[in-house]
């Protein structure tokens, strides 16, 4: 989470709202109970002993708070998607098809195109 604000003032909003979610700052003594390995980055420590890169203070939870807020995080885009692209895709679909009398379905199937095969 950002630690700075653009100043480089010391800006502790964003950790505190990550706090209040369940996710604590990873104190840079703690790192190797993360599995990070501090000699081969380059993070530093910072003033208050957490491990930071730039103005990012690196944060962990435990995964049952991260697994939460996972979900919560999908479901939320699950919603956005349906109000901001398919709600008004089926109207405009809807609405084509009332003027022409067409069939014309809305399909919710996303390929993801492999850059590599070109698929």
């Amino acid at each position: 989470m950002r630690g700075q604000a653009a100043s480089g003032d010391a800006d502790g909003r964003k950790v505190a709202e990550w706090r209040a979610k369940g996710y604590l700052p990873v104190k840079w003594e703690d790192a190797d109970k993360y599995g990070i390995d501090l000699e081969s980055s380059a993070a530093v420590k910072g003033p208050d002993g957490t491990v930071r890169l730039g103005d990012v203070v690196l944060m962990a939870a435990p995964a049952k708070v991260a697994a939460t807020h996972y979900r919560r995080q999908r479901e939320q885009t699950a919603e956005q998607e349906e109000l901001r692209v398919y709600g008004p895709m089926q109207e405009a679909v809807d609405s084509y098809n009332r003027r022409t009398g067409d069939k014309t379905e809305v399909i919710r199937e996303v390929e993801v195109m492999d850059k590599k095969s070109k698929k």
